[in-house]
């Protein structure tokens, strides 16, 4: 993607490729920025899951008022960096429910502004061996939630360098969690 704003009206579906942009921040609102036509719909969000299409980068880009910034419901071996989302409801939702997890994730510099919920993460049976590296997450209900219904839970995450922060005094939610941080 070319450095400038994108007007999107639907959300961008990865369904096993990768979506690299142009560097920027969000302080300049510079670089490949995402801003959404009403707040509506997730901005960029993982499409099928199979197990062909579970490992892909997302890479330098900005969402501006979206629902939820990015989905990624279940990604093996994957990295996602400098990635910002400012003005959404849930600014990143790592896994879903109904769906089995994430492992051996790399998550580099993702950065969430103005923000309900910085990071909400539910999956079914893991959350595994992901690592988190030099980060903001904002959120004005929590920063981050992180649970796991069944498996062995999250276990084996790491942070470094993440600073979370919640107007309601909500950091991180834990549920289902071990051997983090």
């Amino acid at each position: 993607m070319l450095a400038k704003t994108y007007l999107i009206k639907k959300p961008l579906v990865l369904n096993g490729c990768s979506l690299v942009g142009c560097a920027g921040n969000i302080y300049s609102k510079r670089g490949s920025v995402l801003k959404c036509d009403t707040k509506t719909f997730t901005a960029v969000k993982q499409g099928e899951m199979s197990s062909d299409k579970i490992m892909f980068n997302i890479k330098d880009i900005l969402v501006e008022n979206a629902d939820i910034g990015f989905e990624i419901n279940y990604a093996i071996n994957s990295k996602f960096e400098r990635l910002y989302a400012s003005g959404c409801n849930i600014g990143f939702k790592l896994g879903d429910k109904s769906a089995v997890g994430s492992m051996f994730c790399e998550f580099n510099n993702l950065y969430t502004d103005k923000c309900k919920v910085g990071i909400e993460s539910h999956s079914m049976e893991y959350f595994n061996n992901n690592r988190f590296n030099n980060g903001f997450i904002q959120g004005e209900d929590y920063a981050m939630k992180l649970q796991v219904d069944g498996g062995f839970g999250a276990v084996g995450n790491v942070f470094n360098n993440v600073e979370f922060r919640s107007a309601a005094g909500r950091g991180i939610i834990l549920t289902s969690i071990q051997d983090c941080f």
